[in-house]
This record gives structure tokens, sequence and C-alpha cells, in this order.
């Protein structure tokens, strides 16, 4: 199971590194957090923890252009529903926060914010600004600060059915 998991956490670092680096080809700013970022800024090892998908959070006016990079990427999106404007995009925007996209080696949920609802946590404008970067494989990768990523976990492990103790843990050792 350990052996697996470990595969399974630097298949997903590797998808980091793809997803991120097609955005920033297509002149999208975006930071990547959870996953394999949260893992670097808590335990330092991308295979300490199974990671399933890649969480990219972009500006809201930047969700064409990394809707666009994503599929000339290969990725195709699980809803019927895209950043381009028009009337279904609108009221999306406001009540949810991510769509999901997915490809045969990853998905990817690309956030437009952190929380649901809005004043909960910073804008996205802030949280870009307070970015940090950690290396992953010889590259840098830009991710919450660790103040905010601590805040990001922990609000996910409270709303989330999938939470386990381990998840918990890390959510907590963060703040510490």
């Amino acid at each position: 199971h350990a052996r697996m998991v470990a595969m399974q956490s630097l298949a997903n670092a590797r998808s980091t590194l793809s997803v991120m680096a097609a955005l920033a080809d297509a002149d999208v700013d975006a930071l990547t957090f959870k996953g394999t970022a949260l893992l670097l800024q808590t335990t330092s090892a991308v295979r300490a923890r199974h990671s399933v998908d890649v969480d990219i959070l972009v500006r809201p006016a930047d969700m064409p252009r990394a809707h666009d990079a994503l599929l000339a990427n290969g990725f195709t999106p699980c809803m019927r529903i895209y950043p381009t404007g028009g009337a279904v995009w609108r009221p999306t925007r406001w009540v949810t926060r991510e769509l999901p996209y997915a490809r045969q080696d990853c998905a990817v949920d690309l956030h437009w914010r952190i929380a649901p609802g809005h004043g909960l946590f910073p804008d996205t404008d802030q949280l870009l600004s307070r970015a940090v970067s950690l290396p992953l494989s010889g590259q840098q990768i830009r991710t919450l600060s660790l103040g905010d990523a601590c805040a990001a976990a922990c609000l996910h492990a409270s709303s989330t059915a999938t939470t386990t103790c381990a998840t918990l843990w890390i959510s907590i050792d963060c703040c510490a």
C-alpha cells in the first residue's frame, strides 16, 4: 500500500509540474495548493500522502485563458459549464469556486477562489500576492503562503466527507 501511495503521489507531482507549465505558457498567473504543494510545505516529501488531483488557483478574469490552456493540453471539462461568459457562467462563478477537468493521467480542479461564498477567505489577488515558491524536481512551483495553506487545509478538512485522521493531522501540523 505504501508503495502505491508513493507512486500515485509522484505521478501527481509530475502532473502538477505539467499543469503549472501549461498555465505559465498561456501567461496565466496561477498557484497550486493542497496535494503536492501542501506535502512539500508540511513534510518536504512528495511521497508522504496520497494525492488524487491537482488544485490550481487563478484570478476569475483568467479563467477563460486557463480553460483554453487546459484544453490545449489534453484536458476535458467534467461539467458543461465553460468560463467564457454567458448565462450559465455568471451564476456558476458566483455560487461555486471551481471547475473540474480530467485527462487520462490526472484530474485538475481549477479554482477562482478557495472558499465557498464570499468574504470567508482572502480574495485571489491577495493570495497570489502572498504566494511562495517551492522546489519540485528541479523546478519551482508557486503555492499559498504557509498561513494561507494552513487555513485552506483546515477549511478543506472540515468540509469534506473523505477527510481522514491523516489529512486532519497534516492540516494541524501545517499550523504548528
